[in-house]
């Protein structure tokens, strides 16, 4: 049955039910079908294929083709989500590990040409960070004004969680720029901003609790409705 799904003249929604079991199933065998998808011109096919690939992609090919995917993908939830199944890819071992983080260095936002998108230099800061931690609060400060509302929302809610007083002044302004549902807005009352910059323990807590509405749900978790996909909590749709 999943075979018969990845018909190429397929219904896109049945490709992506199918790129997805093949990668949840795990077998190997399912490598090739699914890497070839990631070139789909159809975008509900291409993120059947990405989810897939956390399942069962390792080749430093397919590494490198979801890492540009994670930069460049005109959808901001298409990128998270090629960048969460690099996560996964990574967990699998020491040799998926390097190749991961050869790709994000090779994708840092210093690393962009001059040309580069402010969301293209926001989703590279956002790759990056998954590996470098706390050393990561000045990229993704950096590149906060200048993003789209969607990824502002990824980034206020990463700089909330961090707790780190780097954050504090970007957070500040955070709910001007991303909404009431930022995770900045923990810090709207004057005291609770002093406290984050004397490092105070207390305001990470809130920031997290005040923000879990605004938590991504995981960029990946697309789901289809009426032909299309469409991540939970967006109003976002990716048309076939």
């Amino acid at each position: 049955m999943l075979l018969a799904g990845l018909a190429p003249r397929g219904v896109p929604a049945r490709r992506h039910d199918a790129l997805r079991g093949l990668g949840a199933i795990g077998d190997p065998r399912g490598s090739a079908a699914i890497e070839a998808a990631l070139a789909d011109p159809r975008l509900t096919v291409r993120v059947g294929s990405i989810m897939g690939c956390a399942g069962v992609c390792t080749s430093p090919a397919t590494i490198e083709r979801l890492a540009d995917m994670a930069i460049h993908e005109d959808n901001a939830a298409v990128a998270l989500a090629a960048q969460k199944t690099l996560a996964a890819i990574r967990a699998k071992g020491p040799a998926e590990d390097q190749a991961v983080r050869s790709a994000v260095d090779r994708r840092r936002p210093t690393a962009l040409p001059p040309n580069a998108s402010a969301d293209q230099r926001a989703l590279a800061a956002i790759f990056s960070a998954d590996l470098d931690g706390p050393s990561a609060i000045p990229a993704l400060v950096a590149v906060l004004p200048g993003a789209s509302s969607a990824l502002q929302r990824q980034l206020t809610w990463r700089l909330g969680g961090a707790g780190d007083a780097r954050a504090v002044d970007a957070l500040e302004g955070a709910p001007r720029r991303a909404g009431p549902d930022g995770a900045g807005v923990c810090l709207r009352r004057p005291r609770e901003a002093a406290r984050a910059r004397r490092g105070g323990s207390g305001w990470r807590g809130r920031a997290l609790r005040r923000s879990e509405a605004a938590r991504p749900s995981g960029a990946a978790r697309i789901v289809k409705r009426g032909g299309s996909a469409r991540e939970p909590g967006s109003s976002a749709r990716f048309s076939s």
